[in-house]
């Protein structure tokens, strides 16, 4: 199988973030579903050559964010999510419209066109577990 995180060790992104953020993703996408299990914290810090206090951060995280449950002598879970029952709480929107600002001053300072931002976001959207090289 796969590995379903990757480190990269070029970014300035703390490596537990990073961690977190895949996960994230994972979950989002389908990639890990609810009860889906994942790497022990020993075996995920040997897979990525990191300190297990370095996973165990990412996961506590991951916990506090709803999204693994964490049981003593067994291995993290994701937590199954109604995902109807949902509704975004206001701060999850705070959060994406900050980012959609940075995205939009990065593709203005680059001349990135909005249609072409948004059909690179239908493109993700679409299919969100295309390549994430592959531009337009």
């Amino acid at each position: 199988m796969e590995p379903l995180i990757f480190i990269d060790e070029q970014s300035k992104e703390p490596i537990y973030r990073q961690i977190v953020e895949q996960v994230r993703r994972h979950v989002a996408t389908g990639v890990l579903a609810p009860g889906d299990e994942l790497p022990s914290l020993r075996q995920l810090a040997v897979d990525l050559n990191v300190h297990l206090n370095t996973i165990a951060l990412a996961y506590r995280e991951l916990e506090r964010q709803g999204i693994l449950r964490l049981r003593q002598g067994s291995r993290a879970s994701i937590v199954p999510v109604d995902r109807a029952k949902l509704a975004p709480p206001p701060q999850a929107l705070v959060v994406v419209r900050e980012q959609l600002e940075r995205i939009r001053t990065e593709a203005l300072l680059s001349g990135i066109t909005l249609d072409e931002v948004r059909q690179l976001a239908d493109k993700i959207f679409a299919d969100p577990l295309h390549n994430r090289n592959e531009v337009l």
